[in-house]
């Protein structure tokens, strides 16, 4: 629901709160860490997992909080500005908790290989939050660097373990899934976004928005090939996930923002398909 009053969102359910609180995005980096490990036959320790968790966490806690702090409530706007304005403090507090944990982990547990790549990392999403909040880069292809971002650090931990060859083009291809996921979610709210004066590849690349649902669709089948001819569940995930989004947007109905916003992170939790499947075996 599109909201138009400083108390519009006390009728949407539970579901939408683990979007509002950030704990999706972190949810799908690990499901597809674990997807990931298993294609390329590569163990993972918990810590691993849960640094991998506490770090989008924290990423996307951080972002969420300056958006509370950019949003004009008297305008159209979405439940989860909603919530990053009106509990900034709250969001303060989990983000020192957060980012105290993580601090502590990746000191214990990180090499020092491992804890140099991370400060990059981390050097990298700063420099693109600080970019996108202070509006120093106008026409910033957001959604394709958050695909990128997003998708290098799912495979942080396994970067040192497997052969760049080997790894980077299932990583590029994660990563395309990754952007066409924000593409789509922008283009959705592109109304909210244009109301609140806030930029999106979709705003400056307009005639990129027709072209989307054509590019997720030979996406989708250019990776069930893929998947068909290796027998990958990898592929095959990438695949069913992309069709989900296709479907979604053709779906969509534009008073339904809300929901297909948390839908459209669902689509991502295909893994869970071939992990699921990969236990009982």
């Amino acid at each position: 629901m599109i909201t138009r009053s400083n108390n519009p969102h006390h009728h949407l359910p539970l579901w939408a709160w683990p979007t509002a609180l950030s704990l999706d995005a972190p949810t799908v980096a690990i499901i597809w860490q674990l997807l990931l490990a298993q294609h390329f036959h590569t163990k993972l320790e918990w810590s691993q997992q849960g640094l991998l968790f506490l770090s989008a966490w924290l990423a996307y806690l951080v972002d969420r909080y300056f958006d509370g702090f950019r949003v004009q409530v008297l305008l159209q706007h979405t439940f989860r500005h909603h919530v990053a304005r009106r509990y900034r403090q709250g969001f303060a507090v989990l983000i020192g908790l957060v980012f105290t944990g993580l601090a502590l982990l990746s000191t214990l547990l990180l090499n020092t290989q491992a804890l140099g790549f991370g400060l990059l990392l981390l050097a990298v999403v700063s420099a693109y939050t600080f970019a996108v909040h202070l509006s120093l880069i106008p026409k910033l292809p957001k959604e394709l660097l958050v695909g990128i971002l997003f998708s290098a650090g799912t495979g942080f931990f396994l970067w040192q373990q497997l052969p760049v060859l080997t790894f980077l083009p299932v990583l590029l291809l994660f990563a395309i899934l990754c952007s066409l996921n924000c593409l789509f979610i922008s283009s959705w709210e592109a109304r909210i976004d244009a109301a609140q004066g806030q930029g999106s590849t979709i705003l400056h690349f307009p005639a990129l928005q027709p072209r989307l649902p054509a590019m997720t669709l030979l996406y989708s089948i250019m990776c069930a090939l893929i998947a068909l001819l290796n027998a990958s569940s990898l592929h095959a995930s990438l695949s069913l996930a992309a069709l989900g989004l296709y479907t979604l947007n053709a779906t969509m109905h534009p008073e339904l923002t809300e929901r297909y916003r948390v839908l459209a992170d669902v689509a991502l939790l295909t893994p869970l398909i071939p992990l699921l499947l990969h236990a009982l075996t």
